[in-house]
């Protein structure tokens, strides 16, 4: 049987559950496996960055500071983004191995995708 792939919308609350874990379990941010890397979408590496910054400040992460901090990164994050972040509920941040594998073997298959279109542009060019 053959294994489908997430949809893009598994994989943005993959994310969102991510960041979330963080702000309720500032130790994920020492876990090897977490970092800006594993995320796939801007808004999501951008909001993980905020996180990084706010914590870097010795502050508890907040909806308004999330926010602001955010939008000095990047001005895509939004309100609506936040508080999605915000709304998982604490089951969802418990799993951080189920979170990760997701967002891991979906890095893979980007950088599967991307190396078969670099190959089709090098094998659609003429001559040797």
């Amino acid at each position: 049987m053959q294994q489908k792939k997430p949809s893009r919308e598994a994989i943005v609350v993959s994310e969102y559950r991510l960041i979330n874990a963080i702000i309720k379990n500032p130790s994920y941010f020492e876990d090897s496996r977490v970092s800006s890397e594993i995320f796939s979408s801007e808004i999501a590496k951008s909001l993980y960055e905020a996180v990084d910054k706010i914590y870097s400040r010795k502050e508890s992460v907040t909806p308004a500071n999330l926010l602001q901090a955010g939008l000095e990164i990047d001005y895509n994050v939004s309100r609506e983004i936040v508080n999605a972040v915000f709304s998982i509920d604490e089951e969802g941040a418990q799993s951080l191995d189920d979170i990760l594998k997701v967002l891991s073997e979906e890095k893979e298959r980007e950088a599967i995708l991307n190396k078969i279109e670099s190959l089709k542009t090098i094998a659609s060019k003429t001559g040797n």
